[in-house]
């Protein structure tokens, strides 16, 4: 039986990773609408990626060396390794410097694995709605397809009442408050 290269696993890594969600928030630095920005943690990067190197038989460490910071993933079968880093920067007090190296640990991560960091949209896109509201307040609009398909089943039976729950959360055209309504019956 051969060895798998360090690639080799690599590439089953990719391929068994998914979309790390941003579970962090950032009062410092505002998005237009005011809100706080949004990055995924290292200890939710970590949680995600640790598990799948570990069953490939890689080992991930991120020592502090001469000032830089270091990814590093390491086959334990073969002894080959892949590496990125970053220099930190000088001049910074205590808590700056941890900041820092926490920081450039999340990123070296991310750079050295080719991860995406990707927004949390509770599930939208894999439902087939990539509309975002353009405020907090404004509610989604309501399309043909599989989110319109999810409401027909939800008020099935459920009335006027079933279509009002709907209208709550979605706008839509009045030709799919028709039906809306038919399906309610």
């Amino acid at each position: 039986m051969t060895t798998k290269s360090i690639y080799q696993k690599l590439l089953e890594f990719q391929t068994n990773i998914e979309s790390i969600k941003k579970d962090g928030k950032n009062s410092f630095f505002k998005k237009p609408d005011g809100r706080a920005s949004s990055y995924a943690t290292l200890p939710n990067i970590l949680e995600n990626v640790k598990p799948i190197l570990n069953a490939l038989k890689l080992v991930l460490t991120q020592p502090i060396v001469n000032g830089e910071v270091f990814s590093i993933v390491t086959c334990t079968e073969t002894g080959e390794s892949v590496t990125s880093s970053v220099s930190l920067p000088t001049n910074l007090n205590a808590q700056q410097i941890g900041s820092a190296i926490t920081y450039f640990r999340r990123y070296t991560l991310t750079s050295l694995l080719s991860l995406e960091i990707d927004e949390d949209d509770d599930g939208n896109k894999a439902s087939g709605n990539n509309q975002k509201p353009a405020q907090s307040n404004e509610k989604l609009y309501l399309n043909e397809g599989a989110d319109l398909n999810k409401a027909l089943a939800y008020i099935k039976g459920k009335g006027l009442e079933g279509v009002a729950t709907i209208e709550k959360k979605y706008r839509f055209t009045d030709a799919i408050r028709q039906q809306l309504i038919l399906a309610s019956k």
